[in-house]
């Protein structure tokens, strides 16, 4: 059992550092981790104005930090959009 939840977690890990579909580095790059601390470089934060009416008016804003597989290239990734909305808008 504990190789199980050792292997389940290992592969949950692996990926939290495919970058976004949306940068077209998910094959050839992952998100960088701190080699400090082993957190990822990637961030998810989420505003709401509530001056936005009676439901508000909700946004997001993701950023990972790619490094490419067979350089020492690094690419920032940002993507933002309401939420709900199933894209939003990106740049690599």
């Amino acid at each position: 059992d504990k190789r199980k939840k050792g292997k389940k977690e290992e592969k949950k890990i692996k990926s939290q550092r495919v970058p976004n579909a949306k940068s077209g580095y998910e094959e050839t790059g992952e998100i960088v981790e701190c080699s400090d601390t082993q957190q990822l470089f990637k961030v998810l934060m989420n505003k709401t104005d509530l001056r936005g009416g009676l439901y508000g008016f909700h946004n997001f804003y993701k950023m990972e930090l790619i490094k490419r597989k067979d350089t020492d290239l690094f690419i920032l990734f940002t993507n933002w959009g309401r939420i709900g909305d199933s894209h939003g808008e990106f740049q690599v």
